[in-house]
């Protein structure tokens, strides 16, 4: 995660407001310190619906001064296919300080169905701080990353690098629904072939690989 905060900049005039739509979304209340709350988004595979809700916390006082509001004014570097909204009620992406918290909280919704895999993209949020009666801002920004899964014929398993490599060695396959029941039995690689005839969802991949060791996955079907 990286943070940016630039030198003080005096403002005259009326300042814009920000135009995303009111928000779907609610911060996670319980955190305790600034920043972006996950520090890291889940993965997600192409041509899968994506839905997660990121808390944004600023701190009420920067380089010494008081913030009057923090506003979002961006969410960029987000792969092709996801969208973002913002906001505290009614306020769209303007969020104002909290005095018991010490900071002030806003949320980030990340949404929408990515079209392409990326590994490791970095999303920028981009912010205002406004201070002394709105006279003064500071911009602001924190990034996370990303990263979108391939898939193929509709299904993505969500592993690492080290898993690709030794897809060839899987032994048998056995994949389980949420709650924990069987779905499907598999040799080798088939597993991914049979995938294809299970309802949309999500299910738990665990693989037997030919040195003993067991691999559990997290896995999309389309």
């Amino acid at each position: 995660m990286k943070k940016i905060i630039t030198s003080l900049l005096a403002c005259a005039g009326l300042l814009a407001g920000a135009t995303q739509s009111f928000a779907q979304c609610s911060p996670d209340n319980n955190v305790t310190e600034t920043g972006i709350t996950p520090t890291t988004l889940p993965p997600v595979c192409e041509n899968i619906s994506y839905d997660e809700t990121l808390t944004f916390a600023v701190e009420n006082s920067i380089n010494g001064m008081s913030l009057d509001s923090i506003e979002v004014n961006s969410v960029s570097g987000l792969p092709d296919g996801l969208d973002f909204e913002c906001g505290s009620g009614g306020e769209k992406c303007t969020t104002y300080p909290d005095a018991q918290k010490g900071f002030a909280i806003n949320c980030i919704r990340i949404y929408g169905t990515p079209s392409t895999a990326t590994t490791d993209q970095e999303i920028t949020i981009s912010a205002t701080l406004y201070g002394n009666g709105g006279t003064i801002f500071i911009p602001y920004s924190e990034s996370i990353t990303i990263t979108v899964y391939p898939s193929s014929n509709g299904a993505c398993v969500i592993n690492s690098v080290e898993g690709q490599v030794e897809e060839a060695n899987i032994i048998s396959a056995h994949i389980y629904d949420l709650t924990g029941n069987e779905v499907l039995e598999s040799s080798g690689k088939s597993y991914k072939e049979k995938m294809t005839e299970l309802p949309s969802g999500i299910y738990i991949l665990r693989k037997e690989m030919e040195d003993g060791t067991i691999e559990t996955e997290r896995v999309f079907q389309q």
